[in-house]
């Protein structure tokens, strides 16, 4: 006599369920980061300090620009299966304006001051805004690599899973963001 095992999950894909634990320990490390932030700035009797360059909010405004129409990208590409490949790529794309864009905004405020070794306004900066724009970089790598996938034969299933997890992964780069840009232009 044979019996049968009824197995039961959590009705999530395993890539979805990894993806939602790895945002969580994320968002503590950018709450970490943030909290650095705001503690230095408390402590701080001037911010930023005499004679150092700010982070303009306007280039932070024009780079959320470029993150919010990379999300509008990446959803015509879950909506929308066959221009998928050029919806990714232009996710991915104005992904890199936007690293293009901070980078050299970063660039003119580190260059714009008395420098790293003696300022915690500039210090945090490069700390935050880096580990971020490494992030945006993975993001980037993210999709480009499910663009580059996009042609394999497989079921479509699988397809919808690594867009899903792409798209999980974008949106909170994406939504960390305007606390950055907020915590370092305000």
């Amino acid at each position: 006599m044979e019996s049968t095992v009824e197995r039961r999950g959590l009705g999530v894909e395993t890539a979805v369920l990894g993806m939602a634990v790895f945002l969580m320990v994320e968002a503590m490390f950018f709450a970490g980061l943030v909290s650095a932030l705001v503690v230095g700035r408390v402590a701080s009797k001037a911010w930023p300090p005499p004679g150092q360059a700010k982070a303009s909010w306007i280039v932070a405004a024009a780079a959320t620009l470029l993150l919010l129409a990379s999300v509008r990208a990446l959803r015509s590409a879950r909506r929308e299966a066959a221009p998928a490949p050029r919806s990714l790529g232009w996710a991915a794309l104005l992904g890199a304006a936007f690293l293009a864009v901070v980078g050299w905004e970063g660039f003119r405020v580190m260059t714009g001051g008395s420098g790293l070794a003696a300022n915690t306004y500039a210090g945090l900066l490069l700390v935050l805004v880096g580990c971020h724009a490494l992030h945006v970089l993975g993001g980037v790598a993210l999709i480009a690599r499910a663009r580059r996938l996009w042609a394999r034969e497989e079921p479509a299933a699988a397809k919808s899973t690594r867009l899903r997890v792409c798209g999980m992964y974008w949106m909170f780069v994406v939504g960390v963001w305007p606390v950055i840009a907020v915590a370092i232009c305000v």
